[in-house]
């Protein structure tokens, strides 16, 4: 038995734990072989070492393949061990020997190495290296292959680029690009990289065997030292390899499968999302998103889709901010941060285009610590202004508005809103700070509210005082009833609708609340609105069913045919007064022919007429007709400057005393108006004549003959059918919107 070992180097004996038996051939007897797969903490080589335990043996200076080792190819003494190094990416090609021996207990290491691949014998190497350093130079040397240090990429002959790629669409992460280049500095499409680490340490993954042609990093505004995740790219159109850290302090890394992160050689919002959601589940960061849908969480997949629904970092609530007075509501989201972890970023979906962008302004400074909430309130689905809760001085309670910008970043800057915190808002927020909210946003979507203590009329200005007693005219937005004399004229039912109902009932019953006696004068003469007197008992009851859906369409039918009424064409002034659930007035005589209008029955209580009580529904043409002078008063159908463009107001004239005037609301339809006589009846009649109706050619209008019973039978149901489409109606609903 031979005491020299002749060392086979492609013969990988150890490879195997339970065998750990040499191959070699000769051996000295009690030799060992073993594998070892890290290198003081590097995982990217492999080792076999031959050794005697407690001894040392002589080593050939011939390879089992003969080769020599060194120059002269001279047995080595006092050999302790000697091991063949592999790199992973390249395990058929041995790259360095290794030899320590032991003279007198003093323990030396030599390396030894190959020029070139096709150069067998292996020539000693300078003293001073180490056995990663040797590795890595003769690594370079047979595989082309470099380590890569995160920190310093000039290390190895990994020439540095200083050239930066922009960050993935929607993030504002740092990307630092490292093109390999050879010693000309050409690009280098054969270099592989053998190792990475990061400040000295090794990182434990493993590289690709195949070329890089670049290195890029990946890195959060909150830690540039530590990359979340960093890609090796191969030459031309291959697949990445990527990898992200699992600590703030890149001990621990792991490899990612990179699906969809690029679309025609470009990077995409999937990187940007992955990367969040390893800054979030890592790093302890999170990045806003103002574009989150709905109630919930995010933040990240781990802490919401594996087993903990809905306890991600940031949970979303959404609210509308309205005015007290009706106005559009303003959408309004509550980011909480339910961690102390720090934001990275705040970004957006512009409009739900798929341009994401992310938020920067000259007082934030990612990443921002500190911050609790971020409320977030929108025009459609764009955020316009943010408010900051909690966080340093320089963002602590502050308003940012979206200034428009167009570039791949929203530039915001900070705005000054006087005393609005967002916790305080509501549904009922008062008009002076949801102008502020409106003014800032400026989305067509909001109008600004009116202050109810300056309330606007719905019509003009009163007309001359009439002979009843003064009362209240204007009616606001409110919908309160025109002050009396003496205050007895206050509904007694707050909510008490209008005489335009049905519009009332569609945009709320506070805006269209019964009042008193109506403004006379307009810019528009046919813009117009009857007032609302109480109504006894038995009108209440009907009005009740009605606006319940009691009558419908058959019961209407029925209730106008047993009163010779009709369901189809009606004349304006039957709307109006259906819409006017008056008083029955007491019976008057007929005057003597030729006497003009009887007088009332009854007179004129406080609070009859208010300023524009005394034009009513009777205006100067009916005072012409009656034979009267429109100009002159005596009677509670005096005319004030404006009174022909009045209508019926609660202090009004009996129906019982006969007029004919000229309706100014036309209607849409243009059948003749049907009369409407009662079969027995003991008052007379006032005529109204619409225009739209009469003959042509200066022929007699065909006058439409109403009685108190008539009007109280018309069905309420149909008022949409003749008054919906007027354009006076819908000049008073413009009228209404605009200064909501």
């Amino acid at each position: 038995m031979s005491d020299t070992l002749t060392l086979n180097v492609e013969g990988k004996c150890g490879e195997k734990k339970d065998e750990p038996k040499c191959s070699c051939s000769p051996q000295p007897p009690g030799i060992t072989a073993s594998k070892v797969i890290n290198i003081r903490g590097v995982t990217n080589f492999s080792k076999y070492t031959h050794s005697i335990p407690n001894g040392t043996f002589k080593l050939s200076g011939y390879l089992q393949d003969g080769d020599k080792i060194g120059l002269t190819g001279a047995p080595i003494e006092n050999v302790k061990e000697v091991s063949v190094y592999y790199w992973n990416g390249a395990d058929t090609n041995p790259i360095l020997l290794g030899i320590t021996k032991d003279n007198s207990g003093n323990t030396t290491t030599s390396y030894y190495g190959r020029n070139d691949n096709g150069i067998n014998d292996w020539i000693s190497m300078e003293n001073g290296l180490d056995e990663l350093e040797a590795l890595d130079e003769q690594n370079c040397k047979l595989n082309d292959a470099v380590p890569f240090e995160i920190q310093d990429s000039t290390s190895g002959s990994l020439p540095k680029d200083s050239k930066s790629p922009p960050s993935p669409p929607g993030s504002n992460y740092t990307v630092k690009a490292q093109k390999i280049t050879d010693s000309s500095a050409r690009d280098s499409n054969g270099t592989k990289i053998s190792r990475v680490t990061l400040n000295g340490r090794p990182i434990n993954i493993s590289t690709p065997p195949d070329a890089t042609s670049e290195i890029r990093l990946y890195s959060s505004p909150a830690n540039k030292n530590v990359p979340i995740m960093f890609e090796l790219k191969p030459p031309g159109n291959g697949n990445s390899k990527w990898f992200y850290s699992t600590d703030r302090d890149g001990n621990s890394w792991q490899e990612d499968a990179g699906n969809n992160f690029y679309s025609d050689n470009q990077l995409t919002e999937a990187l940007a999302k992955k990367l969040d959601a390893f800054t979030c589940e890592y790093h302890k960061e999170v990045t806003i998103d103002l574009s989150f849908s709905g109630n919930g969480s995010y933040c990240c997949d781990e802490h919401v889709d594996k087993g903990k629904k809905n306890e991600g970092k940031v949970s979303v609530s959404v609210a509308q901010v309205s005015c007290q007075h009706r106005s559009p509501s303003i959408t309004v989201k509550k980011h909480s941060i339910t961690t102390d972890w720090s934001i990275s970023g705040i970004k957006y979906n512009e409009g739900g285009n798929g341009q994401v962008r992310m938020i920067t302004a000259s007082e934030l400074s990612f990443p921002v610590t500190g911050v609790k909430t971020v409320h977030a309130f929108y025009c459609g689905e764009v955020p316009k202004l943010i408010y900051l809760e909690g966080g340093p001085s320089e963002v602590r309670g502050k308003w940012f508005e979206n200034n428009g910008s167009n570039s791949r970043d929203g530039h915001w800057t900070e705005v000054k809103l006087s005393g609005i915190t967002p916790g305080e808002l509501n549904k009922t927020t008062e008009c002076q700070e949801y102008n502020q909210l409106v003014e800032e946003l400026r989305c067509n979507n909001y109008r600004q509210c009116n202050d109810s203590t300056k309330p606007l009329p719905l019509l003009g200005g009163p007309g001359s005082q009439g002979p009843g007693e003064s009362g209240g005219g204007e009616r606001n937005l409110e919908g309160t009833q025109g002050g009396s004399s003496d205050g007895d004229n206050k509904p007694e039912n707050p909510h008490q609708q209008s005489s335009f109902s049905p519009v009332a009932n569609n945009l709320g019953e506070d805006q269209f609340e019964g009042g008193a006696g109506v403004s006379g004068s307009d810019t528009e003469p046919e813009r117009q609105v009857s007032g609302v007197k109480k109504a006894d008992k038995k009108d209440g009851e009907e009005d009740s069913k009605r606006e319940s859906g009691y009558f419908d369409e058959e019961g209407d039918k029925e209730k106008a045919k047993a009163t010779g009424g009709t369901t189809s064409t009606e004349t304006r002034t039957e709307v109006a007064s259906r819409h006017s659930p008056l008083e029955r007035p007491p019976e008057a005589k007929p005057p003597p022919p030729g006497t003009g209008p009887a007088a009332p029955a009854a007179p004129g209580k406080d609070g009859d007429y208010g300023d524009t009580g005394k034009a009513d529904s009777v205006g100067r043409e009916a005072g012409a007709r009656a034979g009267r002078d429109p100009s002159k008063n005596g009677d509670n159908r005096s005319h004030g400057p404006t009174g022909d463009r009045d209508v019926l107001a609660p202090g009004g004239p009996s129906l019982a005393q006969p007029v004919t005037t000229t309706s100014t609301l036309q209607p849409t339809s243009s059948a003749t108006a049907e009369t409407y006589t009662p079969e027995s009846s003991s008052v007379s009649t006032p005529t109204v004549t619409n225009k739209e109706t009469a003959p042509h050619d200066g022929e007699p209008a065909a006058p439409t003959t109403l009685t108190p019973a008539t009007i109280k039978a018309l069905p309420l149901s149909h008022t949409t059918n003749v008054s919906c489409h007027s354009v006076p109606l819908f000049g008073l609903l413009l009228h209404i919107q605009t200064h909501k």
